[in-house]
């Protein structure tokens, strides 16, 4: 079973069940938002941790530097604006906060009452329904931001630590998902999209089955183009359901759980396989 993200709200009309993607259900971007990248800021409070060992010779830090993994997966799309915008922090108490039109990668120092303290750090967003009931059915990504848990964890960017979580291992799978990657549910594949993490964990490049992956979601994926208005035009005859609002997060965790919520009720969990 693929580790799915967990949905907090999704907006139907009727009020029927919502909607709850299935495992195999693609999370995406435009592809327009894709030829430049998407303009993700990163807060002060990362910029001012970073001493001079932590840039390359090109000037980018560590996490513009887990941006650039994700840009050279794939050669005709660009992932991520690099350089990043900085922005404040944004201390906000609860997710939804975090929807304010900037996309942005931040630190919680008081955590989130309705997120596990196991969680290193969330990805959350808000997408919209494409192609629903059919076949080519996808989630196209709107807002997203990214949210590292430093009221209960601690982390390093030095790789040899075994004290402290590496943050560019947490980002690299952070940014990961804010681009549409979901877990990777075989723990014997190597993939920085494992949903759990260890102190002496670090994966600061993408393995081949990352690149494999984001390919095919992006790829495999013709309905996202935007000329391809006939198609959307057809599906929403066919599924009353087009163009419903959906939002969640995606959680990496150190307890080696996954545990699943809808409408912010539990409804189950499952192992992802041993900690490393």
């Amino acid at each position: 079973m693929s580790c799915v993200p967990q949905v907090e709200q999704s907006t139907r009309s009727g009020g029927s069940a919502p909607f709850v993607p299935g495992p195999s259900t693609p999370f995406r971007w435009n592809q327009s938002l894709l030829s430049s990248g998407l303009n993700i800021k990163l807060a002060d409070e990362f910029r001012n941790d970073f001493v001079g060992s932590d840039y390359d010779s090109n000037g980018r830090d560590l996490i513009e530097q887990m941006m650039m993994k994700w840009n050279a997966a794939d050669l005709s799309r660009t992932y991520f604006a690099i350089p990043a915008a900085t922005v404040a922090n944004k201390d906000y108490s609860s997710l939804s906060q975090y929807q304010d039109g900037e996309l942005g990668i931040y630190k919680s120092h008081s955590w989130f009452s309705d997120v596990s303290s196991s969680a290193l750090a969330v990805t959350q967003f808000y997408a919209i329904r494409r192609n629903a009931g059919a076949s080519t059915e996808y989630l196209e990504l709107t807002h997203a931001d990214i949210i590292v848990n430093y009221r209960d964890h601690q982390f390093s960017t030095d790789a040899f630590s075994s004290l402290d979580y590496d943050l560019p291992s947490v980002l690299i799978h952070e940014l990961g998902h804010f681009i549409g990657m979901q877990h990777n549910s075989n723990y014997y594949e190597s993939s920085v999209m494992q949903p759990y993490m260890g102190t002496r964990d670090v994966f600061r490049s993408l393995y081949s089955a990352d690149q494999t992956k984001l390919l095919s979601l992006y790829n495999g994926a013709s309905s996202l183009t935007a000329s391809d208005t006939s198609f959307r035009a057809a599906a929403k005859v066919a599924a009353p359901n087009e163009g419903e609002k959906v939002s969640g997060y995606f959680e990496l965790r150190t307890d080696g759980m996954c545990k699943h919520y809808i409408n912010h009720e539990f409804v189950g969990e499952h192992s992802v396989g041993p900690l490393k």
